[in-house]
């Protein structure tokens, strides 16, 4: 069994699901009051730090002048456990397969930035709001991560790891400020999903290449209907 936690989800979310649970840490209203305190409409963002000289002698600090700036990474406490029946308890094999994938489907489903409790963040993070505008039972939560993981594991070993870190992207892409950064994450995100669906079932049929149609091949094995653009399709 692997046991392991990650942040931030503003959610006290409590999902069973077939191949393990999700739980508030017992310090979440805690967690999350705190991170509330700090938020900027609806993000925190790293704190600044600054650079300094210590006296070799003395031992004493001193700041440096004009060296303050935001960090470029920053760590975030706990706000929930993840627990997986049928997976290696190693943390390391745990996070680069399953327990990866997992948090990073709850990201994408809740509009979130998830990771692990001890690896960095990197950007601002949504702690009081959300990047995707739907609302998620926690039955549709417990079915969706269901059905994941089940597709999850029919890829081989490297599409896992490429689908995992797509996820990631995506959720990257949601908290960006610049309406061009994310769509160009975004593109990324849906021209490695035909890439590899592609790899597997040749949707192209006769089309490769062609970025035009990609959405729709892409959309029409699982029945989602997307709006054609004359101007795009010609």
């Amino acid at each position: 069994m692997y046991t392991d936690y990650f942040t931030f989800l503003n959610l006290k979310l409590s999902p069973s699901f077939c191949h393990g649970t999700i739980e508030p840490v017992a310090e979440f209203n805690n967690v999350r009051d705190a991170l509330h305190s700090k938020d900027y409409e609806g993000y925190i963002f790293p704190p600044n730090y600054h650079k300094a000289r210590i006296d070799p002698v003395t031992g004493e600090e001193a700041a440096s002048s004009r060296t303050s700036r935001p960090a470029e990474v920053f760590k975030i406490p706990a706000s929930h456990c993840l627990t997986l029946y049928d997976c290696d308890s190693d943390h390391q094999s745990g996070r680069l397969g399953l327990a990866g994938f997992v948090i990073q489907s709850i990201a994408f489903l809740f509009g979130a930035k998830l990771q692990f409790y001890d690896w960095w963040m990197v950007g601002r993070v949504p702690v009081s709001t959300s990047t995707v505008n739907i609302h998620i039972t926690k039955h549709n939560t417990e079915t969706f991560i269901r059905k994941a993981i089940d597709t999850w594991n029919q890829f081989d070993v490297v599409d896992r790891k490429r689908i995992t870190n797509l996820l990631y992207v995506y959720s990257e892409a949601g908290t960006r400020e610049w309406d061009w950064e994310r769509f160009q994450l975004e593109y990324m995100v849906t021209d490695a999903c035909y890439k590899i669906a592609n790899g597997r079932q040749q949707l192209s049929r006769g089309r490769k290449g062609y970025l035009a149609y990609r959405g729709r091949l892409l959309s029409d094995p699982v029945k989602v209907s997307i709006r054609p653009y004359p101007l795009l399709m010609h």
